[in-house]
């Protein structure tokens, strides 16, 4: 069986990342007492700090992703100068053993230089994962044209969160990245029972983890499942289950 994994916003290369979403584990003793005391936020964070996140989020991928499965990133992938944009991006792609991962464009991504490294690229994505087998549909014609895709699991994939998505009212999930966990618990409060969820890496520390750095890791679609079968989800406009 074909396994799918979801993440979003690794932001490799980015130093103030760390400082931005609290990754405080990747940090030295130096950087936690500036992150401490200097609100100014003008201090950098060094370049082993970054390249020890770089490393480890990789690694927690390679650890959870076999190189058959398929891996769907929702973007913000990397940071780099743009004259090395390019070959930044394709040796952080070169070290995920995945052979087949699909990108969904964020807002920091250079699309068309990007979108080459990865088995499909997109704006926006509607899928259907097959639950037993894990066969996949790409595209919304494919989707709502074949019956065997039909009866899959529909997924709306994007970079940031939507209030209303294709299919929702028949149990489609939207996932999505973007806003690193901070804007969770007011979609969750608008929004209850929702079957939407932040794949960030960042949100997922958090949601599956403690927030240690082993925890900044894609999401397996099992997971996301027993927790989206759990939700009634939630309908704003006038399209009804």
């Amino acid at each position: 069986m074909t396994k799918h994994w979801f993440f979003s916003d690794p932001h490799f290369n980015h130093g103030n990342i760390l400082k931005y979403c609290r990754r405080m584990c990747w940090m030295n003793e130096d950087e936690k007492r500036l992150f401490d005391t200097d609100k100014s936020g003008s201090w950098k964070i060094s370049l082993d700090s970054i390249q020890k996140m770089n490393a480890q989020i990789i690694k927690n991928i390679n650890d959870h992703v076999a190189i058959d499965d398929v891996l769907w990133c929702m973007g913000d992938f990397c940071f780099a100068p743009e004259p090395n944009y390019f070959e930044s991006a394709k040796a952080l792609r070169d070290r995920i053993t995945c052979q087949t991962i699909h990108f969904i464009r964020g807002n920091h991504d250079n699309f068309n230089k990007i979108a080459p490294l990865f088995s499909s690229a997109h704006e926006h994505v509607h899928v259907s994962i097959d639950s037993h087998t894990g066969k996949y549909w790409i595209g919304y014609d494919d989707v709502q044209g074949i019956k065997e895709a039909r009866r899959g699991q529909q997924i709306v994939m994007n970079h940031c969160a939507m209030a209303v998505w294709m299919r929702n009212n028949r149990g489609a999930w939207n996932l999505y990245g973007h806003s690193h966990s901070s804007a969770e618990a007011w979609l969750e409060n608008a929004m209850p029972g929702r079957k939407a969820i932040d794949v960030g890496i960042d949100n997922i520390a958090l949601v599956f983890g403690e927030g240690n750095a082993e925890d900044y890791r894609p999401v397996s679609f099992d997971e996301l499942k027993i927790m989206m079968d759990k939700r009634p989800g939630v309908f704003v406009d006038h399209h009804k289950k």
